[in-house]
């Protein structure tokens, strides 16, 4: 791994040395978590979602045929124990060195732990809410348009009705959210021809879902198709975003871990009618990307283990990076790493000495 402390630093003699730096404790790697940018780029995996062969955990491939990666039947090819990637097929494919991390003593591929956050919050779920969102302003569901308005006047006038709606939702149901003012620019859409995503942080976009389900409640039985399968895809997601939010232990029963997987499995399968009707239409809409197929190794893997996926999502990790921020950005840009370090250490002593008093 090297010596990753400053030169000419005490750590660093020591480190050179081969003292020990923490006494008797010695740290042991466990899990690995990150967004998929970063584990492709740390791990130099040659499988990810820019590549033709898209999963770092299956054979799983965004060419047409039976490993297609949104095969998402319970009997998908690439679900069988002969196509999972291992270990070591992943370190023999590197020539010289593997990365870093790759070289940690008891390293296996089941270390790089899946995010929910980064895979669904600021994933699936941005293209869901930001594809229904459209939707519905573009037929005018939040309200009527005033005169003679341009296509993106009229969407921007639909979306800011919407949010009136969205916020006065919140305040009923007693939802924490800061999402600004709904804009086509926030849905990426400049022109019919876009392709929508919506724009937000992880939590506000996991509120919006759910004011979305609550808005198509009735159209999980209606007569029209494609109504009923947005409406059942809106619905089976925000209900394991409140099952896994409701339950927050390391351990979901039996009956719990079940409900997540067969909503998230149904978000999946509905999700997927929708992007086929749009492929047949020719229309630039619900995008279909290898992150669905990460969200569907995570239900299984979640219902085999019955770990709650919530037990290790990113929101803390962000959170202290934010505050990490915040601090470094008060310091001087030379002495920047030391000074950063030193507030963050007060700020904890701080913390601790409030929590003793």
């Amino acid at each position: 791994m090297g010596n990753a402390w400053p030169p000419r630093s005490r750590r660093a003699r020591l480190g050179a040395a081969g003292a020990r730096l923490a006494g008797d404790y010695v740290g042991i790697v466990t899990e690995i978590l990150g967004d998929w940018k970063w584990v492709k780029e740390s791990f130099e995996f040659k499988t990810h979602y820019q590549a033709l062969e898209c999963c770092h955990i299956c054979s799983a491939n965004k060419a047409p045929g039976e490993l297609n990666f949104a095969n998402f039947g319970a009997t998908a090819k690439h679900r069988e124990l002969n196509q999972r990637r291992t270990t070591a097929e992943y370190l023999d494919s590197f020539a010289g060195s593997p990365p870093a991390l790759a070289r940690l003593p008891g390293f296996h591929l089941d270390m790089i732990v899946l995010d929910w956050m980064h895979i669904v919050c600021l994933g699936v779920a941005q293209f869901l809410v930001g594809n229904a969102l459209f939707e519905l302003a573009d037929s005018g569901r939040f309200g009527a348009a005033w005169g003679q308005l341009r296509q993106l006047q009229r969407w921007n006038l639909q979306l800011r009705l919407g949010w009136f709606q969205f916020k006065a939702w919140c305040r009923r149901n007693g939802h924490q959210a800061s999402q600004h003012m709904f804009t086509a620019a926030m849905l990426s859409m400049t022109n019919s021809l876009d392709w929508p995503m919506f724009k937000g942080k992880a939590h506000n976009t996991m509120v919006v879902l759910m004011w979305l389900a609550w808005v198509t409640e009735a159209e999980r039985s209606a007569d029209d198709m494609h109504q009923r399968m947005r409406a059942r895809a809106l619905h089976c997601l925000a209900q394991c975003w409140q099952e896994m939010t409701t339950h927050k232990t390391l351990w979901l029963s039996r009956s719990t871990a079940k409900m997540i997987h067969v909503n998230g499995r149904m978000f999946l399968l509905c999700y997927r009618g929708l992007a086929a009707e749009a492929c047949r239409k020719k229309v630039a809409r619900w995008a279909l990307k290898p992150k669905f197929h990460l969200l569907d190794h995570c239900l299984w893997q979640g219902l085999q283990s019955r770990r709650s996926l919530a037990s290790h999502w990113a929101f803390g990790d962000e959170h202290y990076v934010g505050v990490i921020a915040k601090i470094g950005k008060k310091t001087h840009i030379r002495t920047s790493g030391r000074r950063t370090l030193q507030r963050h250490m007060l700020r904890v002593k701080l913390r601790m000495n409030r929590s003793a008093s």
